[in-house]
């Protein structure tokens, strides 16, 4: 609050306490009426602890706006808190009583006294005086959006990998800042119901956080993204920081369909991807599904129907809704998108976080589902089945059990787990039994370490026969059974939905380089200007001196002991490929129609073309085994093989007929790879990075499978294209 004075001679008035303050020379000084903590609480100066703590304790029982119901009630009983807050710290009560302000009246008074600030000058006598200040340097309202340096590095630096923030480095001394600060104001009354995150620092505030940051000018405007901070560098207008901030929104997270066939792709597989289904249907993505889609991208599938697609609109019915599925069946809920605020649909994603069955796929999941119970009364137990592979009549069965009207579903929660070889860790701690059936344990969680549990007897055989399953879940309920008391479950869920943090850093690693390079001239002109830039210049070229003679006393070693340790690396390397836990079939009409013809679930079919002979098919056959590493890893069932190009033509030839939107026009087909899900009814197409003609030669074969990982990657994260089928052709 900026107080308000009139003057008499070299006396100033105060005209909201009507008391003098004397003129101290150049400045009025500060009116201490705007808030006094001992008259908030009503007590004197001298008044001891004890005094303080009664008479807080009093006036919060009065003015609690849960008994006051007078409007002033609420800020009354803020004020009541702030000033015990300071009377009851013993360090901040004497600097209050020495210098008579608190922290945040500090900086208002350095600027009330400001030689800009009622200046006065007189001329024979007579006089006059600025009253208020030059324009533009008068004291700022309360900033909401103000944060420090521990806020920066603990809040908002770990949130921007989810969100953008919007950063904005202003003084109460620039006259620039003041215009600049209008503009920030209505970007964000425009963006923030978008998921954009505003925060400002005020550099008389919080120097070090500016410090930290390398701000030299004001007003800074820059946008905090994925642990990074970028600068705004174009005019100042509303327009360009609009422009600035959707810039760095992404839709990577969005898949967008074409057609209804990909829609039923995704729809069938939210059990497999043990993900919740979110699909946009509008003629555009908002920024705010933007966000929505960043922020909850470990969690959901984000899906995007253009509604101007007349095929699409005929799908879905409607323009300018959004729907949400758990099942592959209809959707749970459907919310019209017109003038949708990114904290409504973020709402609606947290009551929907998981499926109603979830597959305990990372420790996130885990931790939600199986939550820890602090008292007797509050306790939830976790029913967990663990299954050889994913079965739709166990998740149904389990689903009927959690809406059972019996006692023990109010006290359940139900998930599952499988296939159980990628938990082998987790379920190892928990003494697993040894058997090809279905089994179960009931988990009860009192802390992050403690775990009680009790495996079911016999496992479960048959998903109709839960009578059994219902009693023992009674009896574990009401104590009759005891469990078992575990404090050493410390391994953790193994992740399914875990990031490649290489390709992210590698994408970081560009866009910083990028800036760096933009910055160069200023670097340099720093670098040779000024005394700082001067001695690190002197630190660099010592280092970089260092550095090449270290590289030139290795290199300068005995050329046959780097000989011999690299054979040693590749020996090493051959026998890991020779020691694979799976092996590489020949694809056979057999092997295509028992996998895909026949639809088996959880079971992906790898097919690659390598139609070479002698040493090169087997550096082609090397190389593809080292890329297809990772989905073979990700998906165990998985069956990698190799066809020749007679059988590849014979393939592709009938695929084009099962799916209208399967086109390949390269007539040379090695290094494709085709990944078949039977079940699903869908197949994705990899193609090599060297397949024209013209880059034919000695090394084709080292490149066909170099974008593999990649691609695979890419698949398990749904982001691949599916060629979806009406039905699979049988090979005789």
């Amino acid at each position: 609050m900026t107080v308000q004075y009139t003057t008499v001679g070299t006396v100033g008035i105060c005209l909201r306490c009507d008391e003098l303050r004397q003129d101290q020379g150049w400045a009025i000084t500060h009116c201490f009426c705007v808030w006094n903590p001992y008259k908030v609480l009503n007590v004197n100066k001298n008044a001891s602890p004890q005094e303080i703590k009664k008479a807080y304790k009093q006036l919060a029982r009065e003015w609690h706006p849960d008994k006051n119901k007078s409007p002033e009630a609420e800020a009354k009983f803020v004020d009541i808190s702030k000033a015990y807050e300071l009377l009851s710290d013993e360090d901040r009560r004497r600097k209050y009583d020495q210098f008579g302000v608190t922290e945040e009246q500090q900086g208002a008074q350095r600027r009330q006294q400001s030689p800009f600030g009622g200046f006065p000058f007189n001329f024979g006598g007579g006089g006059f005086r600025f009253e208020g200040g030059f324009p533009g340097f008068e004291d700022s309202d309360p900033d909401e959006f103000l944060i420090n340096r521990h806020i920066y590095n603990s809040k908002v630096l770990p949130e921007s990998h989810r969100r953008l923030y919007v950063l904005y480095i202003y003084s109460d001394w620039c006259m620039m800042c003041h215009r600049v600060r209008k503009m920030f104001n209505a970007v964000r009354s425009n963006l923030a119901k978008q998921g954009i995150s505003f925060v400002t620092c005020d550099v008389d505030l919080e120097r070090g956080l500016v410090w930290q940051l390398g701000v030299s000018r004001l007003p800074h405007l820059a946008l905090i993204t994925r642990g990074r901070v970028v600068p705004f560098t174009s005019d100042y207008t509303v327009p360009n920081i609009e422009k600035f901030i959707h810039s760095f929104a992404t839709t990577k997270h969005i898949v967008e369909i074409v057609n209804a066939e990909e829609f039923e792709g995704y729809r069938q597989s939210i059990i497999d991807i043990n993900k919740p289904l979110v699909v946009l249907v509008d003629s555009s993505i908002p920024l705010w599904y933007q966000s929505l889609s960043s922020l909850f991208r470990r969690t959901h599938v984000f899906v995007f129907a253009d509604s101007s697609n007349p095929v699409l609109l005929k799908k879905f019915q409607e323009r300018s809704i959004m729907k949400i599925y758990v099942s592959p069946e209809n959707s749970i809920r459907e919310v019209a998108t017109t003038d949708m605020e990114f904290e409504t649909a973020e709402s609606l994603l947290d009551e929907y976080m998981y499926l109603p069955i979830p597959r305990l796929s990372c420790q996130e999941i885990y931790e939600n589902v199986c939550s820890i119970s602090t008292s007797v009364r509050d306790r939830k137990f976790c029913f967990v089945t663990i299954l050889p592979h994913v079965d739709d009549a166990y998740i149904k069965m389990m689903s009927e059990m959690s809406k059972s009207s019996l006692p023990y579903a109010r006290k359940t929660t139900f998930s599952y787990i499988a296939p159980s070889s990628l938990q082998y860790d987790f379920l190892s701690s928990l003494a697993m039994p040894s058997s090809t059936k279905p089994q179960v344990v009931v988990l009860l969680r009192t802390s992050a370490t403690n775990v009680y549990y009790r495996w079911i007897p016999d496992g479960w055989s048959k998903p109709e026969s839960i009578d059994s399953i219902e009693g023992f879940i009674s009896n574990i309920q009401s104590g009759r059974f005891k469990m078992i008391n575990s404090t050493s479950i410390n391994s953790q869920l193994y992740d399914e939905f875990a990031e490649n943090s290489f390709f992210e850093w590698l994408e970081d690693f560009g866009l910083r380089l990028t800036e760096l390079f933009s910055t160069i001239p200023s670097y340099i002109s720093w670098m040779f200007s000024s005394e700082e830039g001067i001695l690190v210049t002197s630190l660099g070229a010592l280092v970089v001196f260092l550095l090449i003679s270290s590289i030139y006393s290795i290199l300068g070693d005995d050329p046959g002991k780097k000989l011999a340790q690299k054979s040693a690396r590749i020996a090493k390397q051959t026998k890991k490929i020779q020691d694979s836990t799976f092996q590489i079939e020949q694809l056979t009409p057999l092997i295509f129609n028992k996998t895909v013809v026949e639809k088996k679930r959880s079971v992906l079919l790898a097919a690659a073309v390598i139609d070479i002979q002698g040493s090169e098919f087997d550096e082609a056959l090397r190389n593809y085994y080292n890329q297809i590493y990772y989905l073979k890893k990700r998906f165990p069932s998985l069956i990698v093989t190799v066809m020749d190009r007679d059988l590849a033509a014979t393939l592709v030839s009938c695929l084009k007929q099962v799916s209208n939107s399967f086109t390949l026009a390269d007539d040379n087909l090695n290094g494709h790879l085709f990944l078949f899900n039977g079940f699903s009814e869908y197949f994705c197409n990899y193609k090599p990075v060297h397949s024209s003609a013209e880059f034919l030669g000695v090394d084709l074969q080292c490149n066909w499978f170099r974008g593999l990982e990649t691609f695979t990657m890419d698949f398990c994260e749904g982001q691949t294209e599916r060629y979806h089928v009406r039905s699979w052709p049988e090979f005789s």
